[in-house]
């Protein structure tokens, strides 16, 4: 079942007011440029989804676009999935200048769309610029995991020991602390 354009607006009615729903997920849905822009403009203003999945949708450049100015000024999403949309260049770098202005997008699907390389490397600085953003807790968590993963490789033998000390201070966050001590990935 397909809820297309129509559908789309229908859903989008009740988001504009929505306080507790945090993710939607409507891939596969058919609902187009028309359905994509009655979502964008739920989106300018919503301040409880953090997740939406749009894939195989047939949102194309417009609907891209679209979706971009909403997420240029949206504050709460951290996650957005658009594979197979038929997503150009234009779509996509549209895109990729909301990800630059929103520092909330954190992760973002872009498979099988028409996006080139160049685009491509311009939304993944985007998102690793977003992600920099952690807090100092948040930072030392995603360092103390990848340092468990890559051992030897690990970017904590190379840290300065300032932030070493910083790392094992008894002034840290109880979930930092306890995974450091019981040497767990912290996500």
């Amino acid at each position: 079942n397909y809820i297309g354009a129509e559908g789309a607006r229908a859903l989008a009615e009740p988001l504009q007011t929505n306080k507790t729903l945090t993710s939607i997920d409507i891939r596969g849905n058919d609902i187009g440029v028309e359905g994509t822009k009655s979502l964008a403009k739920v989106l300018q203003t919503n301040k409880t989804l953090t997740s939406i999945n749009l894939g195989v949708n047939k949102l194309g450049d417009e609907g891209a676009v679209a979706l971009a100015k909403a997420l240029e000024i949206n504050e709460t999403v951290t996650s957005i999935d658009l594979f197979d949309n038929n997503i150009g260049d234009k779509g996509s770098r549209a895109l990729a200048l909301a990800i630059k202005e929103n520092a909330t997008i954190n992760s973002i699907s872009l498979y099988d769309n028409n996006i080139g390389v160049e685009v491509l490397q311009i939304i993944q600085e985007a998102i690793n610029d977003n992600k920099r953003q952690l807090t100092p807790d948040q930072q030392i968590a995603v360092a103390m995991g990848l340092h468990q993963r890559l051992g030897e490789e690990s970017p904590i033998r190379m840290m300065d020991t300032d932030l070493l000390e910083k790392i094992t201070r008894p002034t840290r966050s109880p979930q930092v602390r306890e995974a450091i001590e019981a040497d767990h990935i912290v996500t």
